[in-house]
């Protein structure tokens, strides 16, 4: 492909159709994990149809890294959600129900936006930090 293969997945990052979720199940008194290998399908080809696209054009050929020995559609990356803004907690990452308890990081996002999220975190965390310490613990 002419280019380092770690450079590869952040192109290879694409929006899934269907998000998974992890639940709590009371009468089982167990978590459940609702995520089937269907909804890596839309991904995972989309990732090797660009794959195959680059080779194509940069006279690459196919190499089993991506998708057999290490990096793949099994593989969640980036996790995002579980305590959605304004869902589970308030705009700025003040769980609901409980004092003095905030969440900051990639939880606050409810799913995949399609790139590597660092950045989107990170301004999100600034966000909800700056309001936080200006009125919950200004003096």
């Amino acid at each position: 492909m002419k280019l380092e293969v770690y450079t590869a997945l952040y192109l290879l990052i694409n929006k899934l159709p269907t998000l998974g979720s992890i639940e709590y199940d009371d009468l089982k008194k167990d978590i459940v994990v609702n995520w089937t290998k269907k909804n890596n399908a839309s991904p995972l080809a989309n990732a090797k149809y660009l794959v195959k696209k680059l080779n194509k054009a940069n006279g690459g050929t196919k190499a089993g890294l991506l998708f057999k020995g290490g990096f793949g559609p099994g593989i969640c990356y980036h996790p995002l959600g579980g305590m959605v803004l304004n869902k589970a907690t308030d705009n700025f990452g003040r769980v609901h129900g409980y004092q003095n308890l905030y969440v900051t990081d990639g939880s606050l996002i409810p799913g995949t936006i399609g790139v590597n999220p660092f950045l989107t975190i990170t301004a999100v965390a600034e966000y909800c930090i700056e309001h936080i310490l200006k009125t919950d613990f200004e003096t």
